[in-house]
């Protein structure tokens, strides 16, 4: 199960006496419905999400066992059949381009992930052909499946400490859970 999918970009630090020392301003979140909140009904895939292989359906916290995480929200993403589901989102980076191909872009990734069953998010970024440049993954969750009160866990990439760069020549960024 996942929830509260996000990836933001940022540029790098100012220039001067803070370079290094401050990171620098960072993007709205690119996805789409991350936090599955516009989903229309309860069964059904996601706004904004593309079901890739198996059953990605929204779902809503209180009419399953999961307990709702900080910041969880009403909404989230549950795969009927694990280890086999995925849904993607593209993202657009082109507004980036020019920090990106200067390879001084960086960029957050995160996601609430629960439930013990191998939960990841993926993030592969694309060259304008569509060849491509690197891939990031966040997760599993570390929780174990014992039980569907799972808390959730927040993992992150590329906040905190160095930060992770857009691949110079990236324009897309094709998001995997």
């Amino acid at each position: 199960m996942v929830d509260d999918v996000a990836f933001s970009v940022s540029a790098g630090p100012p220039p001067g006496p803070l370079a290094g020392l401050v990171p620098g301003p960072r993007s709205e979140n690119l996805v789409t419905n991350g936090d599955f909140e516009q989903s229309p009904a309860q069964g059904v895939v996601p706004v904004g999400w593309t079901e890739t292989s198996g059953t990605f359906h929204s779902n809503t916290y209180a009419t399953t066992t999961i307990l709702v995480p900080p910041g969880g929200g009403l909404g989230l993403a549950t795969l009927l059949d694990f280890g086999v589901n995925s849904a993607t989102q593209v993202l657009d980076v082109t507004p980036f381009a020019t920090a990106i191909d200067a390879g001084r872009e960086g960029f957050d990734l995160s996601a609430l992930l629960g439930g013990g069953f191998d939960a990841r998010v993926t993030a592969t970024f694309n060259s304008a052909g569509g060849g491509t440049l690197g891939c990031v993954s966040i997760g599993p969750s570390t929780s174990p499946a014992t039980t569907g009160l799972t808390p959730f866990v927040v993992s992150a990439g590329g906040s905190g400490g160095s930060p992770l760069l857009v691949p110079t020549s990236a324009k897309h960024c094709t998001g995997r859970y």
